[in-house]
């Protein structure tokens, strides 16, 4: 939830397309980091929003969460994971939901290759034909793909026991297919799931390039360069872009930043590359460094000549 997109949390964008949907009241459900997602996302003032908490003591799956929490939903509610990333409406989904008078509807986009996701089949009225969650295949194969976004109704959850570990791709969707009663609707917009690096990195380089009504947040110095709050580039020409700088960060002569990020206090030295990457706040990065789809945590230190090749993520603290 907390790894940025453009030196953003993932899940502020997520909350940025329920606000859309006037949806307000939110409900986290957490357990790993769960104190430092409380800290951060607070009340929900600050969003124009309402937030609560359900915690769990251990983990209890995708639908297990949901049950955990289920005294705080209303009959209609909507399910989103906190590691993707969208641009479709998700009022008009709802709509469908409600029109159609489903129990349970699950949002789908189309993907070039289906192998890591859970691959659905639609019938022309919009039912579930058939889920396989991340089919064994060796071939890229394009199709439909659970999106992570549910709108469901309360009474889906009666058969889902408290306390346990209940996945809704695992345990109850393959249910409702075998009852008719899944709905499924192709939203055919942006998505994507940022829990993989490579989803991680494209979604971040299709932002940059336009391909989405999500924009790069921040003030536009020249084309493609942006920054938020006051940044320092010795060598401004050498930075080239599309790239975005928080506030406090300096960077080196002769150092060229393209399609990447660089969160707030960073320090990038003299000479380096940075292609493709996500480099988190107050990050040091030495002179002569070479960075191509890396992904680096809060505080991290890289070398001087330093080459690392990706897609590859480090912790935060990490010494590259």
């Amino acid at each position: 939830m907390l790894v940025p997109l453009l030196n953003k949390p993932i899940a502020e964008h997520v909350l940025e397309r329920l606000k859309e949907a006037s949806i307000k009241d939110v409900i986290f459900t957490v357990g790993y980091k769960a104190k430092q997602i409380a800290d951060y996302f607070g009340d929900g003032s600050s969003f124009g929003m309402h937030f609560s908490y359900g915690f769990e003591k251990h983990p209890l799956g995708t639908a297990g969460s949901v049950k955990n929490i289920a005294d705080k939903l209303e009959d209609t509610f909507v399910v989103a994971s906190g590691d993707i990333v969208f641009d479709f409406s998700l009022k008009k989904a709802i709509d469908t939901h409600v029109e159609k008078g489903s129990r349970a509807t699950i949002l789908l986009n189309t993907v070039e290759n289906t192998a890591q996701f859970g691959v659905v089949a639609l019938s022309k009225d919009g039912t579930v034909k058939s889920f396989i969650e991340k089919p064994n295949t060796r071939n890229r194969m394009a199709g439909l793909v659970n999106t992570g976004i549910y709108i469901l109704e309360k009474n889906v959850l009666q058969d889902v026991p408290p306390g346990k570990k209940i996945d809704f791709s695992l345990d109850l969707f393959p249910r409702l297919v075998s009852e008719g009663s899944l709905a499924g609707v192709d939203m055919g917009g942006f998505w994507y799931d940022i829990g993989t690096f490579d989803g991680l990195l494209r979604a971040q380089r299709d932002i940059f390039l336009n391909k989405t009504r999500i924009g790069v947040p921040g003030t536009q110095l020249r084309e493609g360069i942006y920054v938020q709050g006051r940044a320092e580039l010795a060598d401004p020409d050498s930075v080239h872009g599309p790239a975005l700088f928080g506030a406090g960060v300096y960077v080196g002569s002769g150092t060229s930043v393209r399609f990447a990020s660089v969160g707030s206090g960073c320090r990038i030295g003299d000479s380096v590359s940075i292609l493709e990457s996500v480099i988190m706040k107050d990050t040091l990065v030495r002179s002569e460094a070479t960075l191509t789809g890396a992904i680096l945590g809060e505080g991290c230190k890289v070398d001087n000549f330093r080459s690392v090749t990706g897609p590859v993520a480090f912790p935060d603290g990490a010494v590259v």
